[in-house]
């Protein structure tokens, strides 16, 4: 009799083992699924903050480009009247210019970025579905043995701390891809800057009457 219970007692430890187990491996699995849901749900933040801020940056070089249409119009207007006012506008139009250029390529870097996050958000998609489904397929082939999954519910702090860090991340790295106006700390003496100065007006004056040639031939 002895011998019976010893067996019993070992078969029914066997199978609280074995149980244990199962519960185990179904409690990892739905661990890493609420982790992959919950890093794709702070990407998709991210990925959301990077097109709002390619969406400013495409309006910001329309505007610039705008704005160098408009002082070239302004230099053809008082050309024969005023030159020195043409000029001026036309310097105005330049710098408009190269804030456009400047502008396009964070523009290009955005977008590069985003389309690779799109990619990347896309197949995470697609991979959690087929764990899920795979997840499915388990529970069910365990039917048998009457298992139940508790899980428990996501930490609250730990996600906000989580959520907060890429936020933070992502901001940094904007400011980072956004290039910045550097300033020239090089120093020119008082007669390289008077052939600077010369220079640049003669390269203004051949703009200008190529401006005035070609809204004659219109």
């Amino acid at each position: 009799m002895s011998i019976l219970k010893r067996l019993s007692t070992t078969l029914i430890s066997r199978i609280d083992r074995v149980v244990t187990e199962i519960e185990n491996h179904d409690a990892v699995i739905q661990a890493s699924l609420n982790e992959m849901s919950s890093k794709l749900a702070t990407a998709k933040i991210t990925l959301s903050q990077a097109c709002r801020e390619r969406d400013r940056l495409k309006t910001e070089i329309e505007k610039q480009r705008d704005n160098m249409h408009r002082w070239q119009e302004r230099a053809i207007s008082c050309a024969k009247s005023d030159e020195p006012k043409a000029l001026e506008c036309l310097r105005r139009s330049h710098k408009n210019r190269d804030q456009a250029a400047m502008l396009q390529k964070s523009f290009g870097e955005y977008a590069r970025s985003i389309e690779k996050m799109t990619g990347n958000i896309k197949s995470g998609e697609q991979r959690l579905t087929e764990m899920k489904q795979k997840l499915t397929l388990m529970r069910a082939r365990q039917a048998t043995s009457k298992i139940s999954t508790t899980t428990c519910p996501p930490d609250s702090a730990a996600e906000s701390i989580l959520e907060d860090t890429f936020n933070r991340w992502e901001i940094h790295i904007s400011h980072d891809e956004i290039p910045l106006n550097c300033t020239d700390t090089n120093t020119v003496d008082e007669l390289e800057h008077e052939f600077i100065t010369q220079e640049q007006q003669n390269d203004l004056r051949n703009e200008l009457a190529s401006l005035l040639t070609q809204e004659k031939q219109q």
